[in-house]
């Protein structure tokens, strides 16, 4: 405006709130911060939302007052633009996720809308990030403004420098990235998104993690494969997750809500979960499978692990929660996701999960699961290590006080 003779005739610059005003309609384009208290009563024509991965849950009501202000508008609109954002971006994942499914929805009608334009430039999962090849995929402006030199810098950076390579997949190629805390990189676990393979009888390790009234009751279990020379060849995981509806774990919110409606997630009605529905689960895993131990922490499932000696009869393993206990698990764990010998069928939960998983440290550098925030839950997770530990301890023949029938 200042720069338009022609503009600075026919609107007003206002510099609190910062705001451009245009007397003739009324109209203004204003700048809006974070908070959400002062955006009720907006009636926006055109809404615009930069960088959506930076928004995080405490923004959710504002974005909320912004989508639906514009109500009685006969044609509101609202532009998002952003790049990919982490595994914490909880707004941009449910946006993304969406558009993609109206993207698919010409194909198979998962999701169809027809006021929702959807452009999603980024390379696929499975392409090499370094592959000159796919750069394109990510930048369409791509030799334009874009130049191949300058992307085969931060490549060949990103190459050898850890701390940069999250953001070049980021900003360069427009894919998910983990924190620098997380135990799982996203590139890691996608390598194990092939299809399962479990036959009924197979030999398997299980797990249980309590969780609080906060967090998830899970339980988990993983297959060893073995190929021609009884080496090992792969694993393969299975995972299921319970929580409460009136515990302290907000279930009304996403991505919770849409896991339950879609069967994902079981949700309990009360302030605690069912434990006779997690029994006949276990059971039910029992009787499809060979499980030849549940492992548990003595310290919060003490009188679950009991029911399963006394009453199911089933053989379970006290695994103390410790760095000590964990970190040659984690190594051996990570090192085989690494190398493709994970399998986990793509469960879209466990791998929420995943990328939540952080290590916690103790004072002799040995690690432990844990997680950054309550909102970020890791318990399914938590059950797959300590049931990876007992495949590990079973093919080194453990015996003695690590088992108790």
């Amino acid at each position: 405006v200042q720069a338009s003779p022609s503009l600075s005739k026919r609107a007003l610059i206002r510099k609190a709130p910062a705001a451009i005003h245009y007397p003739a309609k009324n109209s203004s384009i204003v700048v809006l911060g974070s908070d959400s208290d002062s955006k009720d009563g907006l009636n926006p024509h055109l809404v615009i939302i930069d960088e959506l991965h930076a928004f995080h849950e405490r923004h959710r009501p504002m974005v909320e007052k912004l989508s639906t202000g514009g109500a009685a508008r006969r044609q509101p609109l609202q532009l998002m633009i952003t790049t990919a954002g982490d595994n914490e971006s909880l707004l941009w994942i449910e946006e993304k996720q969406y558009a993609a499914g109206v993207l698919d929805g010409a194909v198979n009608g998962r999701v169809v809308d027809d006021t929702y334009f959807a452009f999603i430039a980024c390379i696929d999962d499975e392409d090499d990030p370094f592959n000159e090849a796919c750069w394109p995929k990510a930048n369409p402006n791509y030799e334009i403004s874009v130049k191949p030199e300058y992307l085969r810098n931060q490549a060949n950076e990103a190459k050898h420098k850890p701390t940069v390579r999250n953001s070049f997949l980021r900003y360069h190629c427009n894919r998910i990235v983990s924190s620098t805390e997380q135990m799982i990189t996203q590139e890691d676990w996608n390598k194990g998104k092939r299809t399962l393979s479990l036959e009924e009888g197979m030999v398997g390790y299980g797990a249980i993690d309590v969780g609080r009234t906060n967090d998830f009751f899970a339980i988990s279990a993983v297959f060893p494969f073995h190929d021609a020379k009884g080496e090992i060849d792969h694993y393969e995981l299975i995972s299921k997750s319970w929580c409460c509806k009136d515990g302290s774990l907000n279930v009304g919110i996403e991505p919770f809500r849409s896991w339950i409606s879609r069967g994902l997630l079981t949700c309990h009605e009360g302030d605690s979960v069912n434990f006779e529905e997690i029994y006949t689960e276990i059971a039910a895993w029992d009787r499809i499978y060979d499980i030849a131990t549940w492992a548990f922490d003595e310290s919060w499932a003490a009188v679950i692990g009991q029911h399963l000696v006394d009453k199911m009869g089933l053989k379970v393993f006290k695994f103390p929660q410790n760095a000590k206990k964990y970190n040659p698990i984690i190594q051996q764990f990570t090192t085989d996701l690494s190398a493709g010998r994970i399998v986990h069928g793509n469960d879209e939960l466990l791998s929420w999960q995943a990328g939540n998983l952080m290590a916690k440290k103790d004072n002799e550098d040995r690690q432990m699961p844990g997680k950054r925030t309550k909102h970020l839950k890791v318990d399914g997770m938590v059950a797959v290590l300590m049931a990876f530990g007992e495949c590990l301890f079973a093919q080194q023949k453990a015996t003695g006080s690590l088992y108790v029938v």
